[in-house]
């Protein structure tokens, strides 16, 4: 009888595991994606080069880190979202020319992934727990943003304005911002920015929707969700 429940326990386990793998966010670059951000981005080919050459420039990381947030504004500019189930990758995105945050996020980080700057996807939302992302309501406010790595350290990107946080030459962190540096930054900025940074915010590593129809399977109610990025939330 042992023998067969820890079988069955086995096999749940099995299913479970490759549920996740199959559910996983992807975040590499196809080559469609790197043909469609060549389009989108002309400089970023040229950018990527330079970077090999000056790998520890934190000027130039940032020139970069703006002008992909520019060209993602540009080919965004109609605000509307596109439609659950559907795909949003650089390609859709160029031939839809719409997007909101949680759109324009992923092209962010896929132009970051394309000059080799590391980056992970952040959702933040105006709740206190875990609880309140995935049990409790999901009407609260909430917002997609990157978090790249420069030479400096991490740094918040947003993803619906050019708000590149940086104080004294030191980039602000999701965690820091989180903390009350980023409301402390706004007071004296007359940058366009998100309501929800004004505030205190949550934030979660790795969580690209809480309802999965962001990403492929398109399961309804199982999170959209990057095991990798997500699992850092615990460490």
């Amino acid at each position: 009888m042992k023998i067969k429940k820890l079988g069955i326990t086995l096999s749940l386990l099995v299913l479970l595991f490759t549920f996740l793998v199959s559910s996983n966010v992807n975040t590499n670059l196809s080559n469609t994606d790197i043909y469609y951000i060549d389009i989108m981005a002309v400089k970023l080919k040229n950018y990527k080069q330079l970077l090999v050459v000056n790998p520890k420039s934190f000027e130039l990381e940032l020139e970069i880190i703006n002008y992909i947030q520019v060209q993602t504004l540009e080919n965004t500019r109609n605000f509307n979202p596109i439609e659950h189930g559907l795909f949003r990758e650089p390609k859709d995105i160029y031939n839809e020319q719409k997007g909101q945050c949680f759109d324009r996020s992923r092209l962010i980080e896929k132009m970051l992934t394309y000059v080799g700057l590391k980056n992970r996807h952040v959702f933040i939302f105006q709740s206190a727990s875990y609880f309140d992302v995935f049990v409790k309501s999901r009407l609260s406010k909430s917002h997609a943003v990157t978090e790249v790595l420069t030479s400096k350290g991490w740094l918040l990107v947003d993803s619906n304005s050019t708000l590149l946080p940086v104080t004294s030459r030191e980039p602000i962190s999701i965690f820091e911002a989180a903390n009350g540096s980023l409301s402390e930054y706004l007071k004296n900025k007359e940058e366009t920015y998100e309501d929800i940074f004004s505030g205190n915010f949550f934030y979660v590593y790795g969580l690209y929707s809480r309802h999965g129809m962001f990403h492929p399977p398109f399961v309804n109610y199982v999170p959209d969700i990057n095991l990798l990025q997500f699992s850092s939330n615990f460490l």
